[in-house]
């Protein structure tokens, strides 16, 4: 009944056939078991290929107490039961291929050659001996040790119709007393990859040095090409990369909406691999953001061969149209790159017949890399720590006094420096080096309507290339996923920590604006305003009159209000 119920509705249907020793046989030629009998042949072949019968016996199970007679087949009692007692077929077939861990022994199995060759590999190494391949085919493997006269030897083998190698010969060491060498020769750069394949992929950055110091002694040229082996080996080679990266981002774009990506091709006339298939030492092209508590906001990369006005443009060109986007009088904060600065022209002004795709773009410059550029010219650390403090102030009267000290102090340290200098270059104080350089660029000061948000350095995107190092010798797949995992986990992290100020109405701003709020207002009760001598000006003093006043007076922050502390500003309007 189950069977006929099986096939109208198309359930599955399997039947297991198990070989048994003959029973007791009845004059018939029928072999007996309960109320039940049934007597089947079979022609098999055994492993040698001998023909022969085995009997296969089919026994019916009595039903429960008070079951159908009349049926055709009895059922079994479990069949009866709801869900049919939720039964389980075990299979019987077993693994081909049986070893140790750590020791090769006769009558091993392994399931390839790599697998048997890895093996004999690593158990000589345990045993600190070398060997050399006396014969390696498709169906033959042979061993012996390098020492003359030892008869060590390692014998396996795969059959035609078999699917794995056994080891079927293996004889003892007697090269005791030799000399274990500095450099094992079988102890190669695809099996150390093998060895150290999680730790080089957990930590990208693991230097060669590193990896032998946890193996055995090799070489730093060995060490080098199992790291690459490591990487080829989970993402592929470096020429491998380029075919599989548009198919990857095509994937990444797919499974998260409002993701962009866009590759540009280079075609080779001459024919042959591209320049682009080959390794090169490429450059990352990064826009970050930061957000309200100052923290790195990841927006766009881009992977180009050069850093230059062409690469930029394109760069930053989709940065605008997929990022961007209507947001207007965005500020970009760069170094003083030529490409990146015509780049940014470009877009801003347009180039002949092509109109601006970003007009109200605002440029601004790293104060680090301008000072970088300072120390390059005048050479003494002291006077650029003072050009950094000229750019990051806010008060007209203190950038004044720190410009005129800077041209003092330029002009006396350029008259010795170019009377001893053999180069013929004319020197000349501040106020000529940085005259050609806008204002507006580099300093918190004369920053038009405040657009740099007073962020006078690169140093969050420096911070995030400092993450990206590690990821530098991967190949381009490697460096996509290692971006991917990376910025999801921040975002999770970041989402994580924020969530619970999220849903606090109370909370209004970002920590980092808070804090910075409440410093500012702290700082703003120890000082008094009152009306200046000419019209729309205040003067601000350190006063004594509030009870915070008094407190960080007797704390020895605050002084008596003078003449000197008398700073006169500009009223609002």
């Amino acid at each position: 009944m189950y069977i006929s119920t099986a096939v109208q509705r198309g359930w599955p249907l399997g039947m297991l056939v198990q070989s048994i020793l003959r029973g007791i046989v009845s004059s018939e030629g029928v072999e007996n078991y309960g109320n039940t009998s049934v007597a089947m042949a079979e022609d098999v072949d055994d492993e040698e290929g001998n023909g022969r019968q085995h009997e296969v016996e089919e026994q019916a199970y009595e039903g429960p107490e008070g079951s159908d007679e009349d049926e055709d087949y009895p059922i079994p009692g479990e069949w009866r039961e709801h869900g049919f007692g939720n039964p389980v077929v075990h299979d019987a077939k077993q693994q081909e291929w049986e070893y140790r861990e750590n020791e090769v022994v006769q009558g091993a199995k392994y399931a390839s050659s790599a697998l048997l060759k890895e093996a004999v590999k690593l158990w000589s190494l345990s045993l600190k001996k070398e060997f050399k391949v006396v014969k390696s085919t498709q169906s033959v493997y042979d061993v012996c040790c390098v020492s003359e006269g030892c008869p060590w030897r390692l014998h396996a083998y795969k059959r035609i119709m078999k699917t794995h190698w056994k080891v079927s010969i293996i004889t003892e060491h007697n090269c005791y007393d030799r000399e274990v060498p500095k450099y094992n020769r079988n102890l190669t750069a695809a099996l150390v990859a093998n060895e150290m394949y999680g730790r080089i992929l957990d930590a990208p950055h693991f230097e060669p040095k590193q990896i032998i110091g946890e193996m055995y002694t090799i070489s730093y040229a060995k060490a080098y090409r199992a790291k690459q082996k490591v990487f080829e080996m989970r993402f592929g080679t470096y020429e491998d990369s380029y075919d599989n990266l548009p198919r990857m981002l095509a994937t990444i774009a797919q499974r998260n909406p409002e993701t962009y990506y866009d590759v540009m091709h280079f075609p080779n006339p001459e024919g042959g691999p591209s320049i682009l298939q080959r390794k090169i030492q490429g450059h990352y092209l990064v826009a970050i953001g930061v957000d309200g508590n100052n923290q790195v906001l990841p927006v766009a990369f881009a992977f180009v061969e050069n850093e230059n006005a062409d690469s930029w443009y394109w760069f930053l060109e989709r940065v605008k149209t997929n990022a961007v986007s209507s947001r207007s009088n965005v500020c970009l904060i760069s170094d003083r790159h030529s490409g990146i600065l015509d780049a940014i022209e470009k877009l801003k002004h347009g180039n002949g017949a092509s109109p601006p795709l970003w007009p109200d773009v605002h440029s601004r410059w790293c104060m680090r890399h301008l000072a970088a550029n300072f120390y390059d010219y005048f050479k003494n650390k002291d006077l650029q720590d003072l050009f950094k403090s000229l750019c990051s102030q806010n008060q007209q009267r203190k950038f004044n006094a720190i410009w005129k000290l800077l041209d003092e102090l330029t002009a006396k340290h350029q008259a010795p420096t170019s009377s001893a200098s053999s180069s013929g270059r004319t020197a000349k104080p501040f106020s000529q080096w940085i005259q050609d350089k806008p204002k507006e660029k580099w300093t918190l000061l004369y920053d038009t309507n405040g657009r740099r948000y007073g962020i006078m350095t690169t140093n969050h995107a420096e911070c995030y290339n400092m993450v990206m190092r590690s990821s530098r010798g991967l190949p381009l797949v490697g460096v996509v996923e290692f971006i991917l995992y990376g910025c999801a986990k921040y975002f999770r992290e970041r989402y994580m920590s924020i969530s619970a100020d999220l849903s606090n109405a109370s909370v209004l701003f970002g920590r980092t604006i808070t804090k910075y709020m409440e410093t500012k207002t702290d700082k703003a009760q120890i000082h008094n305003a009152r009306s200046g001598t000419r019209e729309n000006r205040l003067e601000v003093s350190c006063g004594d009159r509030s009870r915070r006043g008094v407190r960080e007076r007797e704390r020895g922050r605050c002084r008596k209000p003078s003449l000197e502390t008398m700073v006169p500003l500009i009223a609002p309007a």
